[in-house]
């Protein structure tokens, strides 16, 4: 009888470990995921910044380009209003 109860007794704790070993395991998988999201996202605000500073150049020249064409618009209209007319 004391046999069979240390028998029931170790099936209880075999299945308590694999209990305890399979929640380790989702335990694992959870975080391994929380991990690879976390670097999905990181990488993600990376590509963002990057966006960023690409647009901002972008807009640095069409600024540059727009005062450009003011300066030559400016000169073209000095030299328009500096012609004699032949009226």
């Amino acid at each position: 009888m004391v046999a069979q109860n240390r028998c029931k007794s170790s099936r209880s704790v075999s299945r308590w470990r694999m209990a305890r070993v399979a929640e380790c395991l989702r335990q694992a998988k959870l975080e391994a995921q929380y991990v690879a999201r976390q670097q999905g996202h990181a990488a993600e605000v990376q590509d963002l910044k990057q966006q960023i500073e690409l647009k901002g150049n972008e807009i640095r020249s069409l600024n540059s380009t727009i005062d450009s064409l003011k300066g030559v618009n400016d000169e073209l209209k000095v030299r328009r209003l500096s012609k004699p007319s032949h009226s």
